[in-house]
């Protein structure tokens, strides 16, 4: 049952969340797994939810490949052009020394940062042509040194939460929020597919249920109207979601002020989702709310108040949209 919340900032959406999305998802047996991206629409509230709040940085690990790749990236490539024979000479040493790294099972950033720029140093002379070789260690000293400090926290895995294991605690404990709050979109999106990327393979290879619920909010920070770059592989992985979960037992929310266009979610994932939740639009939303919303004004629509929603799809009992409402106080 994917469902869609739609409506402009400040009018209740995460709220309504709070006080009847996740209290119904539980009535009906699933865990929780809440996507904060900001960090300040649920993780204030976990005590009030009774969840588990878990940083970015303790499910988030990626492996050597991955790893090499990153570095690289939050780099800017070492000042060499994309596909150079030094930078590839580089990412192959990286990639050797974070396998070795992970061997060594290294448990702080700190120790990892250390150890990765004295391992590349001494290996690159046995790789690099003896005449590029001093402005290569120059380039590596230069960038490496500039690198934000906490992206070797997602170098490491020993520590983190497994995704079977933050599923798990999910159906164990009721509410897990992912506070991704602090990091860059490309680490926040990553995140995500972390956990995405188990459930997608419990359900589409192992043809296992799940019994939990994702809430995204935030939506079209993951699946916006044009994605861009890793957005697309987002997009993606929430549309399978959608289309899988029905079967699997994996409701999916997603939770934007703008249903289409520059504001609001792709098309794709918007076609997927069958029930709905609109509450005052964005005046860029009208022509969608009255497409989607037949019969009802689309001026009332706008001048809704706080906390008013319609509902309509195959969640809602009437053949109609019906206007429902909540108390925002204590949410």
């Amino acid at each position: 049952m994917p469902m869609g919340i739609f409506c402009v900032t400040g009018w209740g959406k995460s709220s309504f969340v709070r006080c009847k999305v996740i209290p119904l998802l539980r009535e009906a047996g699933y865990g929780v797994v809440v996507f904060d991206w900001k960090g300040d629409d649920y993780v204030p509230y976990a005590d009030r939810l009774k969840a588990r709040v878990l940083k970015l940085h303790e499910i988030t690990y990626l492996g050597p490949e991955s790893g090499a790749t990153y570095i690289i990236k939050k780099a800017r490539n070492f000042g060499f052009s994309s596909g150079s024979a030094l930078l590839n000479n580089l990412e192959a040493v990286l990639t050797e020394v974070l396998e070795d790294a992970s061997q060594a099972r290294i448990a702080s950033s700190e120790e990892l940062r250390a150890y990765i720029e004295s391992k590349v140093e001494n290996r690159l002379p046995g790789v690099v042509d003896k005449k590029y070789l001093s402005l290569c260690l120059a380039r590596f000293r230069a960038y490496f040194r500039r690198l934000d400090p906490r992206i070797f926290e997602l170098l490491i895995e020993a520590g983190k939460k497994k995704p079977k294991e933050v599923i798990e605690l999910a159906k164990e404990e009721g509410v897990v929020i992912i506070d991704l709050s602090g990091w860059e979109p490309e680490e926040k999106l990553t995140a995500f597919l972390t956990l995405a990327e188990h459930v997608w393979y419990k359900m589409n290879v192992l043809k296992e249920r799940v019994g939990v619920a994702f809430v995204i909010d935030e939506a079209p920070q993951y699946c916006p109207y044009q994605p861009k770059g890793l957005q697309e592989e987002t997009t993606r992985m929430i549309e399978s979601l959608c289309a899988l979960g029905r079967s699997y037992g994996l409701p999916i929310v997603v939770i934007s002020q703008g249903m289409r266009g520059d504001i609001g979610i792709n098309a794709a994932v918007r076609r997927n989702i069958n029930t709905w939740f609109i509450g005052k639009v964005h005046p860029l939303d009208r022509e969608e709310a009255q497409n989607m919303l037949p019969g009802v004004d689309i001026d009332f629509l706008q001048s809704l108040e706080v906390g008013h929603f319609y509902f309509y799809g195959n969640m809602c009992p009437s053949p109609v949209p019906l206007l429902i409402r909540f108390s925002i106080e204590g949410c």
